[in-house]
């Protein structure tokens, strides 16, 4: 006969200790790291000045307003109007705009992706290119030599793209990511004369060696909404790929910023309501019997590191937003504000890497402290996707590019049936490292951890 068990929930907890302590400890880093080489500031309250001694105050073109920003207040960003309506910022070029080794370009940005500007006829149509800022311009048809950070959409997702002119090096570097919808998000480029990086909310989305130089584009003034003019109207259009949408808190540094300050603006920029938001699916008790087993979904806010607890201690490596649960017990999920989660100066390439595998040009690489890289072109250019963990990877293992497995340490074994995208934790009888994973389809697979041989026949 088969026995039933009851799962009792309880209230998610909120994990507030030294939330002060925290919170002062990110404004003191920004101020103290982050503000170093900040050669100018818009955030947009009602005003477009520049907050920084350096006096790059901002020239509007075309008569753009302010909105309502991320925080709710009003008058606090500034509103485009994109292909068709451009209006845009001028920057007169300055001694401390120019730039030698480094730059970096941090925004909030809430785009509209649906009408951008066709680079080809220059009509308005929903894969058209937008600008969000840029020093110069492409160096074609009378527009000056320079750089510029450029977004649009493609197949359903959205296109964060770099390009500078031939003069002053070629480059030209695009990431896909999910479309941004209808949301504030902070970008953040970080441009050097031998790399470029793209952020998405103090996350790493992509990075690819460059070879450049500031030269052309230190002879240029700065723009935010638009590429640098053309000197005579090229299609009868002088100003090309306006931005549609908002933009807010612009900062401009000269030189390259590293991860753990990436996030330090990201947070100071952020409103940071004190209780972290989460949920968990299903909701209520639970009932399940021998045999089977239930997920429960962590839905916290993106800003949270979640722990599960069962029978109020902490499961080990329980650390992702969901668990696959087959035992009875009062399951607890517990939310903190995540500050550590780019302690780790994840470069790319920096830590160790354990293992690689590919299905066709699709790869993946796993490594320390947590670290997954993914290709889609065989290896050209390389993603990281955060994890949101500490441990060593060990192994990795695809069916397919979308269905996979991690092993790591302590007994850690993942699964992920969106191409790595996220992963839920699954049982492996060992508290030793998973070092290797074959599976033959998606059912039958072995693990080897510690001298010991595993085998499964359900996935």
């Amino acid at each position: 006969m088969k026995t039933c068990s009851t799962l009792h929930w309880l209230r998610p907890r909120w994990v507030l200790v030294n939330h002060l302590i925290i919170i002062l400890f990110l404004a003191f880093d920004f101020s103290a790291k982050a503000q170093s080489g900040l050669v100018a500031h818009y955030p947009f309250n009602g005003t477009f000045s520049d907050q920084t001694p350096n006096g790059n105050h901002a020239i509007p073109v075309g008569n753009p307003t302010f909105g309502t920003d991320r925080k709710g207040a009003s008058n606090g960003a500034i509103i485009l109007g994109g292909c068709g309506n451009p209006q845009f910022l001028r920057i007169l070029n300055s001694a401390s705009l120019q730039v030698n080794e480094a730059m970096t370009v941090a925004f909030w940005a809430k785009v509209d992706l649906s009408s951008g500007m066709d680079p080809g006829t220059g009509t308005c149509n929903a894969s058209g290119r937008q600008v969000f800022f840029a020093k110069g311009g492409d160096g074609y048809g009378g527009s000056p030599p320079g750089i510029q950070g450029l977004t649009f959409q493609q197949s359903g997702q959205q296109q964060l793209s770099f390009e500078s002119s031939t003069n002053s090096g070629q480059a030209s570097v695009t990431a896909s990511r999910p479309l941004p919808g209808d949301a504030w998000h902070h970008y953040t480029y970080v441009i050097t004369t031998s790399e470029l990086k793209l952020y998405v909310d103090a996350q790493l989305v992509h990075t690819r060696p460059v070879s450049l130089n500031f030269l052309e584009a230190n002879q240029q003034d700065l723009f935010l909404g638009v590429m640098g003019p053309k000197s005579s109207p090229v299609l009868g259009i002088t100003h090309w790929y306006p931005l549609n949408g908002m933009l807010d808190d612009v900062r401009v540094f000269n030189r390259g910023l590293a991860p753990q300050e990436i996030s330090s603006v990201f947070f100071s920029d952020d409103s940071g309501n004190c209780t972290p938001s989460v949920s968990v699916l299903p909701a209520g008790n639970q009932t399940i019997c021998d045999g089977q087993s239930i997920t429960l979904k962590g839905v916290p806010s993106t800003d949270v590191q979640p722990q599960w607890l069962k029978n109020g201690q902490l499961i080990a490596q329980a650390t992702l937003d969901s668990l696959v649960v087959s035992q009875a017990g009062s399951y607890q999920l517990e939310a903190t504000r995540r500050t550590e989660a780019w302690k780790h100066d994840m470069e790319g390439l920096d830590n160790n890497l354990n293992d690689i595998q590919y299905v066709g040009t699709t790869g993946w690489i796993v490594g320390d402290y947590g670290t997954l890289l993914k290709t889609t072109d065989g290896g050209t250019s390389w993603d990281t996707i955060p994890t949101y963990r500490d441990t060593p990877f060990y192994a990795v293992n695809f069916i397919s590019t979308q269905v996979g497995w991690i092993g790591g340490a302590n007994g850690l074994l993942l699964k992920s049936t969106d191409g790595g995208l996220s992963w839920l934790q699954q049982y492996i009888p060992t508290t030793g490292h998973v070092n290797k994973i074959q599976f033959l389809d998606q059912n039958v697979g072995y693990g080897l951890g510690e001298g010991l041989l595993f085998k499964t026949m359900n996935g």
